[in-house]
C-alpha cells in the first residue's frame, strides 16, 4: 500500500456527507484516467463488434445456478446490445471501487497498483460501483465525473456493462479464477440487486 490507507477503511470512518465528498474526488480521478486515449496502432477499428461479441459470449454462459438474477442479466445484455454503437476507446482502470483506491495523509485519493488496466468504453469503469458499501460515495463519484449532468444514455449503458460484470465475476468465481469463490457470487448478486434483477436501468443507490 502507498503512503496512506485503504479508501474503503477510510470511508467507513466518515459521515455520509464526507463519503459523498470522497466520491467526488474519486469521480474526478476517474475522469482524468479516461482522458488518456490509445495510440493509433492500438485503436480497434471494429471496436463495437468486438464489444458485442464479448457481451454475447458472457450472456450465453449465464444460467440459473450462476447467481440469483443471472438469467435476467443475460436477457438485459441481449435486449440492450444496440446501445453499443460508436463507443469511445479510452484508458480503463478495470476495477474502480473503494477497495482498489487509497487515501494519503493529505486526504488525496489515489490508485492501488492493479493488473486490470485496459483500453475500452469509459462507461465500463462504472460497472463495479455496486461493490462499494456507501451509496453516498457512489452518488459523489457520479457528481465528480459529471459535474453538470449525467448523460441521458449513461444508466442504460452502465446497466448493460454491470450485467456483464456480474456474469464475468460469477464465472471467474465458479471456475476458480477468484480465490474467494463465495465472495465472487455475492458480488454478482449485489450488482443484480442494485438493478432489481435488471428490470430497472437506474441503480437503487441513485
Amino acid at each position: 500500500l502507498p503512503d496512506g490507507i485503504s479508501a474503503d477503511d477510510f470511508a467507513r470512518r466518515l459521515s455520509t456527507t464526507e463519503q459523498f465528498e470522497l466520491g467526488v474526488k474519486a469521480g474526478r480521478l476517474l475522469h482524468k484516467i479516461h482522458l488518456v486515449t490509445p495510440p493509433p496502432k492500438e485503436i480497434k477499428g471494429d471496436f463495437d463488434d468486438f464489444l458485442k461479441k464479448e457481451l454475447l459470449s458472457l450472456s450465453a454462459q449465464a444460467d440459473d445456478e450462476l447467481f440469483e438474477g443471472a438469467r435476467e442479466a443475460a436477457q438485459y445484455i441481449e435486449d440492450t446490445l444496440s446501445l453499443v454503437s460508436q463507443r469511445p476507446q479510452v484508458a480503463l482502470h478495470g476495477a474502480f471501487c473503494l477497495r482498489n483506491l487509497y487515501v494519503d495523509k493529505s486526504g488525496a485519493i489515489g490508485l492501488l497498483p492493479l493488473e486490470t488496466a485496459a483500453w475500452g468504453d469509459p462507461v465500463c469503469d462504472f460497472a463495479p460501483m455496486s461493490e462499494n458499501f456507501s451509496y453516498s460515495f457512489m452518488r459523489g463519484q457520479l457528481k465528480g465525473y459529471f459535474p453538470d449532468a449525467v448523460p441521458n444514455d449513461f444508466f442504460s449503458l452502465m446497466a448493460l456493462y454491470a450485467a456483464a460484470y456480474a456474469i464475468r465475476t460469477a464465472l471467474f468465481s465458479r471456475d476458480g479464477s477468484l480465490n474467494e469463490s463465495g465472495y465472487g457470487k455475492w458480488r454478482a448478486q449485489r450488482v443484480a440487486k442494485d438493478f432489481d434483477s435488471f428490470s430497472c436501468k437506474l441503480p437503487a443507490w441513485y
